[in-house]
């Protein structure tokens, strides 16, 4: 905690700033202008207006407020401390044996794929072999037949012709 503190018992217009828990002064006799900037460990401040002689202005740590940082600072906290798994495993390593255990699952699943393919192609060449039409053999079999019809069309007339000389004879 430092005080910026316009002292009435130094010259007009100038300041000093005072480590409130030691009273140590930091700067003495800072002479005073609007817009001036004070910079003491790692922070600034930038002064405006009139002061007084006699005004202070206390700078500290707010550590209760809004966007102190806090959370940032715990969330990074977590990084590295064993949450999940029962208290075993942190965020990191839960992730990478997520990752892993997903790449698995996925190869298996396509090395199933394949397996499903191949029984589902060996299926598809079965059906074929069993009730696929060979053409060689339907060509073989339409010409055995176009011969059988035409030897049953020749004794069919010839049956006819005998018929009708029978006939004529009488």
């Amino acid at each position: 905690t430092v005080d910026v503190f316009f002292d009435p018992a130094n010259p007009a217009g100038t300041f000093d700033v005072v480590d409130r828990s030691s009273g140590i002064v930091l700067q003495n006799d800072v002479a005073y202008f609007d817009g001036i900037s004070i910079s003491q460990n790692g922070w600034q401040l930038q002064l405006s207006g009139a002061p007084q002689p006699g005004d202070t202005l206390t700078v500290q740590n707010n550590s209760n407020a809004v966007g102190d940082n806090r959370n940032m600072l715990l969330m990074a906290g977590i990084q590295t401390e064993s949450v999940l798994n029962n208290g075993n495993a942190t965020l990191e390593q839960s992730y990478n044996s997520l990752i892993s255990e997903v790449g698995v699952v996925t190869q298996q699943v396509k090395i199933n794929l394949q397996v499903e393919e191949s029984i589902l192609q060996q299926a598809f060449e079965r059906r074929e072999s069993i009730s696929g039409v060979n053409l060689d053999e339907e060509a073989a079999d339409l010409i055995r037949f176009q011969q059988a019809y035409q030897a049953a069309a020749r004794v069919i007339q010839t049956s006819q012709e005998i018929f009708n000389s029978l006939l004529s004879a009488v």
